[in-house]
């Protein structure tokens, strides 16, 4: 990849009734001067390259080096609500996504036309004083989030939800600011939508290498580039998104990104120097190449559906690749994990674990530290009461005999 490449893909996804593709419907971008008109394809989707700042540009604050295109947006289809989508925010090497449910003229509570406006980027804004910051006052001592017994094994790990964080308004290599602020005013307006999402991974450092960073299959030197950016960070393991490789707009860089050959798998994983994860596994075959790739652990996973349309269940392929390399390597699996008994469903399969986003940002955000010690309390107790009615006294007994009963 180019560091000083200068386009990002905006990409358009409909709907009808919030689950079938909305195909054929026109969509105009704006971008300054220029206007791009085409439609929907039969996935619902639609992509336009977009000429931006340099890449550079977004690895700094300056309010004279705005790092992104902001572009306008104008949906429309005979019977229908048009929508305009005001300021989105297109930044280099990056795909920015916009999804719209579309809604019936008959009885729209929007008129003819519905308006959606993005708010200037945070960084884009200069007054700090704007800012709800925390009052005043001693930090508070970090609480223990584990337990150790008396043979030093580590125990009933627990998640701390902070009241208030202190944020570094600039680059993790700057001399920005840092301010404070409360915890959910984080989530909702950085968390949620990324600052800047081009900046390396220097946060890893901050959290210990606590986290697993993950990278789309670029171009070789790209991969090679990006796990020097994280390697000082010590991550526990690093991942790739391999199933990411269709996608037009990595196809489409210079070098090409794309689909990587055994070969070259074996080479990433040498330069990760720790464990190695290939996630969006759907195949056997897939699973037997990440594992004579040398990868420590696979994640099954669809992408919740979004990669490719159409695309089978993560449970429905599991078995077949559990068949192929359980035992062999880390089989993870995700996608529409929300209860106990999900999770019961997919170790029953053969899953090693799930993963589980989602949920946890809707308790966070709603109820802080309190939600999340609930909804892990909920999936404990809905684990354990499939357990029992299943006869698995530890998730080690847990077989596949127990879904279909042979």
């Amino acid at each position: 990849m180019n560091r000083a490449s200068n386009t990002g893909l905006m990409t358009i996804r409909l709907t009808r009734d919030n689950r079938f593709p909305a195909a054929g419907v026109e969509v105009q971008l704006t971008d300054g001067n220029k206007i791009y008109n085409t439609v929907t394809d039969q996935n619902g989707r639609a992509s336009f390259n977009v000429e931006t700042p340099p890449f550079y540009t977004s690895q700094i604050v300056s309010p004279a080096a705005q790092p992104f295109t902001q572009v306008n947006i104008l949906i429309s289809a005979p019977g229908y609500v048009s929508v305009r989508v005001v300021n989105l925010m297109v930044f280099p090497l990056t795909e920015t996504t916009f999804t719209q449910n579309m809604i019936l003229l008959a009885g729209s509570p929007y008129g003819s036309v519905r308006t959606v406006v993005i708010p200037t980027h945070h960084l884009a804004r200069t007054p700090l004083g704007e800012l709800p910051q925390a009052p005043e006052r001693e930090a508070a001592p970090i609480p223990t989030v584990a337990e150790t017994d008396d043979e030093g094994n580590v125990y009933n790990r627990r998640v701390i939800v902070p009241e208030y964080i202190t944020v570094h308004m600039g680059p993790p290599s700057s001399d920005a600011q840092n301010i404070t602020v409360p915890y959910l005013y984080y989530l909702k307006s950085v968390a949620s939508s990324e600052i800047y999402p081009t900046w390396p991974t220097e946060a890893l450092k901050a959290n210990s290498g606590c986290g697993v960073p993950t990278i789309k299959p670029w171009d070789m030197d790209t991969i090679r580039e990006k796990f020097a950016l994280v390697q000082e960070a010590e991550p526990f393991a690093i991942a790739m998104d391999i199933d990411a490789a269709g996608l037009p707009f990595l196809q489409g860089l210079t070098p090409p990104a794309g689909s990587k050959s055994v070969e070259e798998l074996k080479q990433i994983v040498s330069w990760a120097q720790r464990p190695f994860i290939l996630k969006g596994i759907m195949t056997a075959r897939g699973a037997e190449k990440a594992l004579e790739a040398g990868a420590s652990g696979i994640v099954v996973s669809n992408h919740g559906g979004r990669v490719l349309d159409h695309c089978p269940a993560t449970a429905e392929v599991l078995p077949e690749i559990v068949d192929a390399v359980g035992g062999k390597m880390t089989i993870l699996v995700d996608g529409g994990i929300r209860s106990g008994m999900d999770i019961f469903k997919a170790l029953a399969l053969g899953a090693d674990a799930v993963l589980i986003g989602r949920p946890f940002v809707t308790t966070v955000y709603g109820g802080g530290e309190e939600g999340v010690q609930l909804y892990v309390q909920k999936l404990k107790a809905e684990l354990a009461d499939t357990m029992r009615m299943c006869g698995a006294h530890s998730l080690a007994e847990i077989k596949r005999s127990m879904l279909f009963g042979f």
